[in-house]
């Protein structure tokens, strides 16, 4: 196992045009696996698709009443409370729809944790609403995926576009096998103010 050390040194070479960058935002953390079930995930991801952090968290809340008064069941959240709660139509559809397939069958989805990034998407994407960013945001969140880089993610879009306006190009597959840490560096760039 490399240490946060090791990610950073790999990350200085592939990338010298980012080191001022990295060693400028807060501290890069180790990615760890959630002990959340892969439901109660998919919840968490689907509230926060194109929302800012702040509305998804305040969505997500409610929903965790909703999820506690329903025995943490996410199958047993009314399609109604999730609109309550402040979720999208699309967004209350697809996670009902995946819930109800959890539900029949648990252990196939929580043995999602441990598929290929490529059979993760495929699962993932199969399933109405949910898309390859679902997929690499359960990758890279609830399952630890050290090599995951959302390439549809607005705010990585966003980074790589301002540091190309900068004469900075980014190859991505350069950070391999450390995709996920680039990532998170790009999103601590934006939210930082970095970039």
């Amino acid at each position: 196992m490399n240490t946060l050390h090791d990610i950073n040194e790999h990350l200085y070479q592939s990338f010298p045009e980012l080191r001022n960058h990295i060693q400028s935002v807060t501290p890069l953390e180790a990615i760890t696996a959630s002990n959340l079930k892969v439901d109660e995930a998919v919840l968490k991801v689907v509230t926060g698709q194109m929302l800012s952090r702040k509305a998804a968290e305040t969505i997500y809340q409610r929903l965790r009443l909703e999820l506690n008064d329903s025995k943490g069941e996410v199958s047993q959240i009314s399609y109604d409370a999730m609109i309550k709660c402040g979720l999208s139509r699309r967004k209350a559809k697809a996670i009902i729809e995946f819930s109800k397939e959890y539900s029949k069958n648990p252990s196939q989805y929580e043995a999602w944790r441990h598929l290929a990034y490529n059979e993760l998407e495929a699962e993932v994407s199969s399933f109405w609403g949910m898309s390859k960013w679902t997929a690499s945001m359960l990758a890279i969140f609830y399952f630890a995926n050290p090599n995951v880089f959302p390439e549809g993610d607005g705010t990585l879009k966003k980074a790589k576009t301002l540091l190309s306006e900068g004469g900075v190009i980014l190859s991505i597959d350069k950070a391999a096998p450390y995709k996920t840490y680039l990532a998170i560096y790009l999103w601590k760039f934006i939210d930082e103010k970095m970039l």
